[in-house]
């Protein structure tokens, strides 16, 4: 895919390959600018550009020069550009942007910051994906790893971009990256060592034309793998089992139903994993520390992935007991008055929420609502009888209380203060209030973080609040 200024190898780009290379990244957010900093460690030749006058007016511009990088302002065809080698693209730069369709109109290479990554990189990949939990389940087989005593850096959607981090792993260490379908687009020789797909339910379908086009854009994970690598795969959803057919790394399953042939599994009351000739009980179901059905569900893939990688089942059920989650993600906040306020601000799709309620034998006080991405809000109306009431925020408030109202008390709110507040109210001692959206939260804060650092602020305040 690359011009003849940076060479291949069978599995990568050697690293000083990129000398004298001719780069543009486009998009300077955490992963671009990442992405332009690896490229300049590596000689090569950068310019970098981004769409928003505001990026660019808040870019260090003495850093940029004095590393020799370019920064280019102005639209496509009045920037005085030469035509690079290839066209570096950030996960939120759209395929329609105006730089990438310059790019391929003119035959320049196009491809993300994570293939650009993995061209330098030194360890083996273990990359996770799916449409929930991949930030759980790449942070959970980062502990592992990190347990066993490996060099690990946990990298990708999560937070660290990957090419901040991809040449500084040793080779006897691991890279264990969150992809997103988004990243997955960019890709050309990028072959995780372990490629773990969790499930895939509509989202982003303001991206794809439909879930088929989505699940393409996952499935692009396997690609590159071969018979050396391995595939794990969740048995119980079946676009995601149908995906087996369409790798050649060796596959391993996780199911919550029953045993498999090889990979993870679940009975009554344990863990257990056959990922040789031997049948492993890893742990105690009691003992794993992650809350519901959809996160045991994430611990199998881990289990089997971890294995897989050498990691002793002791070293893993050590971390399976203390590895309580990550903020944003079925985050318990505090109780108040015998009121349990759990934040899943992450929960952007309606499949999450789903998973959330399926979590609670209690009943549950929902907070939800923000800005559509194109989905069907109709399984939240199947879930209703688990809504002992909802208080709706955002833009999309009214079309969630279509299909709640036939079976749960419902009611608006302005803002997330007043939404804790009316959720509290109506909640009972003994009971939960969940913040679980089904929504982005552009329509009203920065990001879902924003949206969840706001929610704990205010279940902080609530104590004061007369019921």
């Amino acid at each position: 895919m690359m011009r003849s200024s940076v060479t291949m190898s069978d599995e990568r780009v050697i690293p000083k390959a990129l000398e004298g290379s001719r780069a543009l990244v486009v998009g300077l957010g955490r992963s671009g600018t990442a992405a332009a900093d690896l490229l300049v460690r590596h000689g090569a030749v950068v310019s970098v550009v981004d769409d928003d006058p505001a990026v660019l007016r808040a870019q260090d511009l003495a850093r940029w020069t004095r590393r020799g990088v370019r920064l280019v302002e102005g639209r496509v065809g009045d920037a005085g550009l030469d035509r690079p080698d290839f066209l570096v693209v950030s996960p939120g730069v759209p395929p329609t942007s105006a730089w990438v369709r310059w790019a391929r109109e003119g035959g320049t290479p196009v491809v993300g910051e994570i293939e650009c990554a993995f061209w330098v990189a030194r360890a083996p990949v273990a990359a996770v994906t799916g449409t929930n939990g991949k930030s759980t389940t790449a942070e959970l087989l980062g502990a592992v790893v990190r347990a066993w005593g490996r060099p690990v850096e946990v990298v990708g959607n999560i937070g660290r971009a990957f090419s901040g981090a991809a040449d500084r792993v040793p080779p006897d260490g691991w890279l264990v990256a969150e992809i997103s379908s988004f990243q997955l687009e960019t890709i050309d020789r990028f072959r995780p060592r372990v490629a773990i797909h969790l499930n895939l339910t509509p989202d982003h379908l303001d991206r794809y034309a439909s879930i088929e086009e989505y699940a393409a854009a996952k499935e692009r994970l396997f690609e590159n793998q071969t018979a050396g690598d391995v595939a794990v795969l969740n048995r119980d959803d079946p676009r995601v089992w149908s995906a087996r057919a369409r790798t050649g790394a060796r596959v391993l399953a996780t199911s919550l139903a029953g045993p498999v042939e090889a990979g993870a599994w679940v009975d009554t009351d344990r863990v257990l994993a056959r990922v040789g000739t031997e049948t492993l009980v890893v742990a105690d179901r009691r003992d794993v520390r992650l809350r519901g059905p959809h996160n045991l569900s994430n611990v199998l893939a881990v289990v089997a992935g971890a294995l897989s990688m050498g990691v002793p089942p002791d070293v893993v059920a050590g971390v399976l007991a203390t590895f309580a989650g990550l903020p944003h993600r079925m985050e318990s906040v505090g109780a108040v008055r015998g009121v349990e306020f759990v934040n899943d601000s992450k929960a952007t799709n309606v499949e999450a929420v789903v998973s959330a309620l399926s979590s609670f034998s209690t009943p549950v006080v929902l907070i939800a609502g923000g800005r559509d991405k194109g989905l069907d809000f109709g399984p939240l109306g199947e879930m209703a009888g688990r809504i002992k009431h909802a208080v709706l925020i955002g833009e999309s408030r009214e079309e969630i209380a279509r299909v709640l109202r036939p079976a749960s008390s419902v009611e608006m709110a302005p803002s997330m203060e007043v939404a804790v507040r009316r959720a509290f109210r109506a909640a009972a001692p003994g009971e939960v209030v969940l913040l679980s959206p089904a929504c982005a939260s552009f329509d009203m804060f920065e990001n879902f973080e924003h949206r969840g650092d706001v929610f704990r602020d205010e279940v902080r305040k609530v104590g004061s609040v007369e019921r």
